[in-house]
């Protein structure tokens, strides 16, 4: 099996994946997209635990990058509907162009920090205190609250 530069393997696998734009393997023969790199690690890391047959590691591993992409799916779902929330109301999305030094509104994607940063050194995760971050928590959830009152 060939691999890339950084030691990863190189190629596509052939397996049913969800063939949506998000769950592609491949984009063109040999050309292997995010989807496909993060299949083929953990088809090498399921490889390497004992006890399963070729067929239990595959489908394992198909079973993990469809529930990898159901939760991604389900991300950018909500990022949507909060951006959406956040647009229709103008002095809001003034306040995010604002927070985000856009010249447009309209090209915030709806993603909002998250609460906790991971910290790499296997630690308790850290606040995230980023005043961007606080400015964009204030904004939705204003917007939220709107909806929810109807108005």
């Amino acid at each position: 099996m060939s691999t890339h530069e950084n030691g990863r393997p190189a190629g596509g696998t052939r397996a049913a994946t969800n063939h949506n734009s998000a769950g592609r393997l491949t984009r063109r023969r040999g050309e292997v997209t995010p989807w496909g790199e993060l299949y083929a690690e953990l088809l090498a890391a399921e490889q390497r635990h004992r006890g399963y047959t070729p067929e239990q590691h595959r489908a394992n591993v198909e079973r993990r990058v469809r529930d990898a992409a159901e939760q991604l799916d389900a991300a950018r779902e909500r990022n949507q509907q909060r951006r959406e929330r956040v647009l229709r109301h103008r002095d809001l999305a003034e306040q995010l162009g604002d927070a985000l030094r856009l010249m447009r509104p309209s090209h915030w994607n709806g993603y909002v920090p998250p609460r906790l940063l991971p910290d790499s050194d296997n630690r308790p995760a850290q606040p995230n205190t980023s005043p961007t971050r606080a400015a964009l928590v204030a904004v939705a959830a204003e917007a939220l609250r709107r909806e929810s009152n109807g108005g």
